[in-house]
C-alpha cells in the first residue's frame, strides 16, 4: 500500500473519534443539566460593611416550577480581620409571602492565616446554603447582613447570591 492509501482512513479514524467524544458530551450535559438561573453580587464598601447596611437581591419570576440550590458567594481582601464571618440570610417568597431565616457561619480563614477560596488580591469563595422548592411564577427578595460584633465589618467587597435548578 503507498502512504496516500493510508491517510484517508487514518483521516477517517479521527473524524469517528472526534464525533464520538462529541456525541458523549452532549449526552452527559443532558444528563447531568443544572440551569443558573439568577446570578448576582453587590458591592460592599472596603472601609466597612455597616451591619445594620442589608444587601438585596430580587430574584424575577420563576418560568417553570423546580427545586433550586442556593449558593452564598464571598469575595474577601487580606484586610479581613476574622477567621469565621457570620451572615444573616433572610428570603420572602412571593407571592406566598413565605420568610425563610439561615444564619450562616462561615470559616473564611484557615489555620495558618490564609483567605480560603481562589483569587489572588481578593479571594473568592462559593458555599450552598440552601434547597427551596419553588412553584411557576414564584418570585424572592433575600437580604443579607452581617453578624459579626464589630459594627462596621472591613476587608469583604462583595457578597453574592447564585441560584440553579437542581434536574
Amino acid at each position: 500500500m503507498t502512504e496516500q492509501a493510508h491517510l484517508p482512513r487514518h483521516g477517517m479514524k479521527q473524524k469517528t473519534a472526534f464525533i464520538m467524544v462529541v456525541i458523549a458530551t452532549m449526552v452527559l450535559s443532558v444528563a447531568c443539566h443544572n440551569t443558573t438561573i439568577y446570578n448576582d453580587y453587590q458591592h460592599t464598601h472596603l472601609k466597612g460593611w455597616k451591619k445594620n447596611n442589608r444587601l438585596n437581591f430580587h430574584v424575577p419570576p420563576m418560568q417553570d416550577a423546580a427545586t433550586c440550590q442556593q449558593y452564598i458567594g464571598i469575595r474577601l481582601t487580606d484586610l479581613y480581620p476574622f477567621q469565621m464571618l457570620s451572615l444573616i440570610i433572610q428570603q420572602t417568597i412571593y407571592p406566598e409571602n413565605k420568610t425563610l431565616s439561615d444564619t450562616l457561619n462561615l470559616e473564611v480563614i484557615d489555620e495558618q492565616g490564609q483567605l480560603r477560596g481562589n483569587g489572588l488580591n481578593i479571594s473568592q469563595m462559593e458555599l450552598p446554603f440552601r434547597s427551596v422548592t419553588l412553584k411557576e411564577g414564584d418570585s424572592i427578595h433575600v437580604t443579607i447582613q452581617h453578624n459579626m460584633r464589630r459594627d462596621i465589618l472591613e476587608g469583604i467587597s462583595d457578597i453574592g447570591l447564585r441560584i440553579e435548578t437542581k434536574e
